[in-house]
């Protein structure tokens, strides 16, 4: 995130806490001296999402007070004051930055037997969130999702699946949440999920590499989330806080199936949205499609316990036929790499790639590059290459001269990137 987006918080939250911003304070100021010995005297007086501060009471100035500021930024800030707080303070915004100070609704027994009976009903598990693979080095090295506005105003790169059209008729209280599902299989990702036709993947929507991030219940019980009961950026759509609402949203139809009655799929897409960046300590599991998707997030970023591979949580339009060009996707769904070293004494390598779908329409580009990241070697497999293999749904290629230079293999499918592998471990 960027340190301007701290700045600015202070400064809006110091000017309506103190009157002044913190580089306004004078040390010739009894006042503003005791603020910031106050100050001085936490180990952390923000945490790493900047939204919850402590700071000084400005009456009582060795009492300490929890502010929390909602925003991105992009259109201005709240303000909140939750109160004083105890002696421990030190202990609610720990030295890593890490905030474990929580509010949550009224009524929060009632929420949690509600949601029982959605568990032994529905199947409930959690909060979906569906993001691009590229986007998960940003959101991991944050430790947060973030919304949509904080996104754009901060300069973070990020892979935009939403349609262009619906994004435009989109409120700006919408674009300032951090947005969930209650179910799986949303319908939106038949119409965004997957690589696309060549043709196709420059119009909006395009989610070329969906995850599934699943995270725990009790965002349902925070006092920062609030429910719409359809998806949010239809102009119908009711938003609600207490437990009345959450009660009587329509959950028949939020579980169901009836993709082709707009009423239904607008309520299976209904929200849990959050006014502020949500921490992944409420991750729960991180869903990918197939086993390609989870080797490269292992290579990138590390074994983690919560992987895990299931393609039901992803559109049915990966296993069935579709008749609509548009919707057409694929993905390189497992892929294996040998070295040929020991069985036949030659130094190079065997790489098998399995598709999902047929790929003689997609266009495959392995590169193979160094450890500066220069590219050494090039192999295309394209719909000529395709009428010389007899073979729908795999591609296998052997890349000798299997040599020291040869440090990375990519494979492009339609120029997306869909497998990182360092092949020093082949060697």
């Amino acid at each position: 995130m960027s340190k301007n987006l701290l700045k600015e918080r202070m400064d809006y939250l110091f000017l309506k806490v103190y009157g002044v911003t913190l580089d306004e304070m004078d040390l010739e100021n009894e006042t503003h001296e005791e603020i910031i010995l106050g100050i001085n005297s936490l180990e952390n007086f923000y945490d790493n999402s900047y939204t919850y501060f402590i700071l000084p009471s400005p009456y009582d100035l060795w009492e300490y007070k929890l502010y929390r500021v909602i925003g991105s930024g992009k259109h201005g800030f709240t303000v909140e004051d939750l109160g004083y707080i105890e002696s421990y303070h030190d202990t609610i915004i720990d030295k890593d930055g890490k905030c474990h100070w929580k509010g949550y609704k009224e009524d929060r027994f009632l929420f949690e037997a509600k949601v029982k009976v959605l568990k032994e009903k529905y199947g409930f598990d959690g909060l979906y969130h569906y993001t691009d693979f590229s986007n998960l080095r940003s959101i991991f090295k944050s430790g947060y999702l973030k919304s949509r506005n904080e996104c754009e105003y901060t300069n973070m790169s990020f892979i935009d699946s939403a349609s262009k059209s619906v994004l435009m008729n989109t409120s700006h209280d919408v674009k300032e949440c951090v947005r969930f599902y209650y179910r799986p299989k949303s319908p939106t990702l038949y119409v965004n999920e997957g690589i696309k036709l060549k043709e196709y993947m420059d119009k909006s929507p395009h989610l070329p590499i969906p995850v599934c991030l699943v995270f725990d219940e009790e965002l349902i019980y925070l006092d920062t989330t609030k429910f719409a009961d359809r998806n949010a950026a239809c102009s119908t759509v009711i938003f609600g806080y207490g437990f009345e609402f959450f009660y009587n949203m329509d959950w028949n139809k939020i579980f169901s199936n009836y993709y082709y009655n707009d009423e239904w799929k607008n309520k299976m897409q209904a929200e849990l949205l959050s006014t502020i960046p949500v921490s992944l300590d409420y991750l729960k599991k991180i869903i990918f499609r197939c086993e390609t998707d989870m080797k490269r997030a292992i290579n990138l970023f590390g074994e983690d316990d919560r992987y895990t591979v299931d393609l039901s949580v992803f559109s049915d339009k990966n296993i069935y036929y579709i008749s609509n060009d548009y919707y057409y996707n694929n993905f390189i769904k497992n892929y294996e790499i040998m070295n040929l070293k020991e069985k036949l004494g030659i130094n190079m390598l065997l790489l098998s790639l399995e598709f999902q779908k047929y790929w003689q329409s997609y266009i495959i580009d392995i590169l193979i590059k160094d450890n500066a990241g220069s590219i050494k070697k090039i192999i295309t497999f394209d719909s000529k290459a395709f009428n010389k293999t007899s073979d729908y749904n795999t591609i296998t290629c052997i890349i000798d001269d299997f040599d020291l230079d040869f440090n990375k293999l990519e494979v492009y499918l339609n120029d997306i990137l869909s497998v990182e592998e360092n092949l020093e471990k082949y060697r």
